[in-house]
């Protein structure tokens, strides 16, 4: 499989704090790739810089050998990157096939027949198509979350972006929004997962990078990353 987005070097920086430093990252078209850490590791951030949310310090971002280094999010998310909200929001005097549509419309570039369509089906395939006339203000968190996965995919992205999107669920959601995600991945669709929730990283990644106080310290197969001395003190404080 051929590398198909990598960040060269990517760093950035609040004044003297370093929060992502010189982060090589690379992803294979196809994978799914956990991105674990302790409080504080910068797991967001980077995701928020790949995603053009924040602007970069240095270091390169690739994307189908393209430099997409410091581009503005709506320019990222046309292209075909595309993050989920860690703190889920969705317009809550809209229609759950309001909000998607907006993200068919303005993220996807789809006209209106078009964004309609594509934003039925998507609603159907994440659960919630029986509920499109609802508010999204009468969704519960579970709901929410899926809402959030389906304004994402009504975008059409190549690479999907997750950020913490098991926060608050019981281990039975957790267990079908893994299932989710799977199904998502097998349509083709490269997805980045940062958790906490380990059971749920161990769950669906092929592969697992570590950062640590912004910098990365290990990277591989899920188990051997995990039983590795180096993480285990910097995720466990063994």
């Amino acid at each position: 499989m051929e590398t198909f987005f990598q960040t060269k070097k990517l760093t950035k920086s609040f004044g003297a704090l370093v929060a992502v430093m010189e982060m090589d990252f690379s992803l294979k078209k196809g994978e799914i790739v956990g991105l674990i850490g302790p409080n504080g590791a910068g797991k967001s951030t980077f995701l928020n810089v790949v995603a053009g949310i924040l602007k970069p310090t240095s270091g390169e971002i690739i994307f189908k050998d393209k430099n997409i280094t410091g581009k503005k999010a709506h320019y990222i998310c046309r292209l075909g990157i595309v993050k989920t909200a860690q703190i889920v929001q969705p317009f809550t005097k809209l229609t759950l096939l309001e909000n998607v549509y907006l993200g068919a419309v303005y993220g996807g570039g789809k006209s209106h027949k078009e964004a309609i369509k594509i934003s039925e089906e998507i609603l159907e395939f994440v659960g919630l198509g029986n509920l499109k006339g609802n508010l999204a203000s009468e969704l519960s968190v579970p709901q929410r979350r899926r809402l959030e996965f389906a304004r994402a995919l009504a975008t059409e992205p190549e690479i999907l972006l997750l950020d913490e999107n098991m926060a608050g669920l019981t281990p039975k959601e957790i267990d079908d929004m893994l299932e989710l995600i799977r199904e998502i991945n097998r349509k083709g669709i490269t997805i980045v997962v940062v958790e906490h929730v380990m059971r749920a990283v161990m769950g669906v990644a092929e592969r697992i990078v570590v950062l640590n106080y912004g910098e990365k310290i290990a990277e591989g197969e899920p188990y051997e990353v995990i039983n590795s001395k180096e993480v285990r003190e910097a995720y466990f404080g063994e």
